[in-house]
């Protein structure tokens, strides 16, 4: 399989050490600002997953069969997520919808954390309230698989996204790896449990403005027109692809044989 006219076309301005300053320049804010959207978003998701039987358990006193039957119906309560979530993307754009989903999911853990003591006492209650950041989230998640394919050129575009993907396992990382330690020096028990959920919701406010600050809407926008504009910023003229297109031509010619 042959690579796409556009990567071809781009390849020539792959990332040299000479370029690495400028598009630092350029991308740098974008990628600060994606990386770190994952990074703070795979932390508390990843926290949350990993002992979110354990939390039920121990805040309402349920059984093992109770907990697994509350775990099950919060994962079919979210199957609908990803869908609203995708369709919320083309309508409202990246930006939008990713900064709604920073903004729902903090507001959804400051209220569980707000409300620990006394949905404890009501299990249905506690497992619909802890049921929200986990759809929430998904208003997140879409948004952060899209972005980074948008935001950078087709050269450094796989790049970028590669290390987005690392931040972000670093973050889902060292969110399972604290959790229990954060819950223990905030006193342990509910009021270390409650403690975590504020800090999710600073966490989440801290990825909404970050959202809003350094990642540009691309909603609409042109994937060669970034790619121009990549080009001009590195010195390269547009004619230097034209031998790219003249090969394209040629190979639309040439039948392929079946194998």
């Amino acid at each position: 399989m042959r690579n796409s006219r556009l990567y071809r076309e781009n390849r020539k301005t792959s990332i040299s050490k000479k370029r690495f300053l400028i598009i630092l320049k350029v991308y740098g804010f974008r990628f600060v600002g994606a990386a770190l959207n994952w990074f703070l978003l795979k932390w508390i998701n990843n926290g949350q997953l990993a002992y979110q039987g354990v939390i039920f358990s121990q805040i309402t006193g349920s059984s093992v069969v109770e907990t697994a039957w509350v775990s099950i119906v919060q994962n079919v309560s979210t199957f609908p997520a990803p869908i609203v979530a995708a369709w919320c993307l083309d309508y409202f754009g990246r930006k939008k919808t990713l900064s709604f989903g920073w903004f729902l999911l903090a507001l959804s853990s400051f209220l569980l954390g707000g409300f620990y003591v006394d949905l404890s006492r009501h299990t249905a209650g506690f497992a619909v309230v802890a049921t929200v950041p986990l759809f929430m989230e998904y208003f997140i998640f879409n948004p952060l698989y899209v972005i980074p394919t948008e935001i950078f050129p087709t050269s450094i575009r796989g790049r970028m996204t590669g290390l987005n993907t690392a931040f972000g396992t670093a973050g889902g990382i060292a969110g399972t790896e604290a959790y229990i330690r954060l819950k223990q020096s905030f006193g342990g028990g509910t009021s270390g449990l409650r403690a975590i959920q504020y800090l999710n919701g600073g966490l989440s406010m801290l990825g909404l403005v970050v959202a809003l600050a350094l990642i540009p809407e691309r909603n609409g926008c042109s994937l060669t027109e970034e790619d121009r504009t990549y080009n001009i910023s590195i010195g390269i003229s547009q004619g230097d692809s034209s031998n790219v297109r003249d090969e394209d031509n040629e190979l639309a010619m040439v039948p392929v044989a079946n194998e």
